[in-house]
């Protein structure tokens, strides 16, 4: 048989529920986000709303929201009296057990009914609440940016463009994708990562000049990644003045974010001019754009040296110096200077020489003694010596020191001589074989070694001229 107590249980349920919604309708109507909404014609903001990139939605939940509160809210309250209604017969009584469950049953599906209202209402509170965190966050540089540039016009269109190319590239922090300008502390990052490849690169099978050869080469580069990186880092301090605009912006517009929402709304028109105006004064660098392709154009040149030497030249050339005859090979060199001298009737008259020496306890130098000095020579040689700038001094330190044994002047200054010639010549064939090397591609600007070796020398040189220049004495 029925229980009054049960339909006294269903009602103490309804009645925790009905509380529990009442009370997240009312915190939802006071809710200041929810408020401030109500406040906005949003018609009259749409533009700066869509430009934001706010919900789409945004009007939909400020404009369904108050119908969905009252019609919450009203039936709150009729279930309410139904409720107390109810609960009052049970305790006047006498009201049958299956009476008062069958109401109370009524009363808790009337409760459920309304859990979709209550989604939808805290479903708008939300997209608002949303919609006003966004609004905040969402209102920096970057966002202001897209819409000073729609608002500028006439001559101010292009002058805003020049000035936006010079902040895309010089900014540290300017995040747009959407630009086809890469920022100069890429390039900056890229020139510092070459440098460790340079520094890390191994390189083996090579005689000693050719790797000092080599080594040389690699300085440069490294010397004109660090020009790069330097140029950069002067230009950043040449925007100095420029970018501290950019940094009181920031702080005068984080002031108007704390502003009530029509406020920040109503404000938006003259922040975007503001940020317009502080891009536009960048123009006034037009010139830098110059230079920093310039500077981008020498790292790309060393990048481009570097991988040809590194994937092609080095390989190349260990397989030109232990080839048999070939000219790189320093055997082929020793022998050949080795054999003129003791060639032909000068040579044997100075193998006459060489024998009597040999009786007046003079060590005898042979063809074959003096084709393995010189192979060792130059196998051994760390300086690298050219034509060009060869250093007479520094030859000859080294040099003397393979030939003290042998009596001055004869044989012991024809044979330093010959050595000598023999290490500038040797050089400068290295010389000349890197810097006519060249691999084949498409690219029709490509350039053999010794080409781009000199353009980035010339590249480095104008960069630090050019900044010496500009710099305050």
């Amino acid at each position: 048989m029925p229980d009054i107590q049960e339909a006294k249980d269903i009602l103490n349920q309804c009645e925790l529920k009905l509380s529990t919604f009442r009370k997240q309708a009312k915190e939802i109507s006071r809710n200041k986000d929810v408020l401030a909404w109500q406040k906005v014609n949003i018609d009259s903001f749409l533009d700066i709303i869509e430009g934001l990139g706010l919900p789409n939605n945004l009007r939909q939940s400020r404009d369904t929201y108050p119908k969905i509160a009252q019609t919450v809210l009203k039936e709150i309250t009729t279930i309410k009296n139904n409720l107390e209604n109810l609960n009052a017969d049970i305790k006047l009584g006498p009201l049958p057990a299956n009476k008062a469950i069958s109401q109370a049953k009524k009363i808790k599906q009337h409760i459920a009914q309304l859990f979709p209202a209550m989604e939808k209402l805290h479903y708008c509170k939300i997209n608002l609440e949303s919609s006003s965190k966004a609004l905040k966050e969402k209102l920096n540089l970057t966002t202001l940016l897209p819409l000073a540039r729609d608002m500028a016009t006439g001559k101010k269109k292009s002058v805003f463009e020049t000035g936006f190319q010079i902040y895309l590239l010089t900014a540290r922090e300017a995040n747009f994708p959407e630009e086809d300008r890469i920022n100069m502390y890429s390039y900056f990052d890229q020139a510092v990562l070459l440098q460790k490849k340079i520094t890390n690169l191994k390189i083996e099978g090579l005689s000693k000049m050719a790797l000092s050869m080599i080594n040389q080469q690699l300085r440069l580069c490294s010397d004109g990644l660090q020009e790069v990186k330097d140029f950069i880092l002067f230009i950043e301090y040449y925007v100095k003045k420029d970018m501290e605009h950019i940094n009181i912006f920031h702080v005068k517009l984080a002031k108007v974010t704390q502003q009530p929402l029509t406020d920040i709304l109503f404000n938006i028109p003259a922040e975007t001019e503001k940020v317009g105006a502080c891009i536009r004064d960048f123009t006034h660098k037009k010139f830098l754009l110059e230079e920093i392709d310039r500077a981008t154009q020498l790292l790309l040149m060393i990048e481009n040296f570097y991988q040809i030497l590194k994937d092609h030249f080095l390989d190349y050339l260990k397989k030109q110096n232990s080839l048999e005859h070939g000219l790189l090979n320093p055997l082929t060199l020793s022998k050949v200077r080795a054999h003129n001298y003791f060639n032909g009737i000068t040579g044997s008259w100075r193998m006459i020489r060489m024998l009597l020496g040999g009786v007046n306890n003079q060590e005898t130098l042979s063809e074959e003694i003096l084709q393995k000095k010189l192979q060792d020579l130059m196998e051994n040689c760390t300086d690298f010596f050219g034509y060009e700038d060869d250093d007479p001094q520094k030859i000859s330190t080294f040099v003397n020191s393979y030939f003290d044994q042998y009596n001055s002047p004869f044989p012991r200054d024809e044979i330093i001589e010959i050595a000598k010639k023999c290490l500038i010549t040797y050089g400068t064939i290295l010389e000349k074989v890197m810097f006519r090397y060249k691999i084949e591609t498409d690219d029709t600007k490509s350039y053999s070694l010794g080409r781009l070796s000199g353009k980035i020398e010339v590249r480095m040189a104008n960069l630090k001229k050019y900044r010496e220049k500009l710099t305050p004495s």
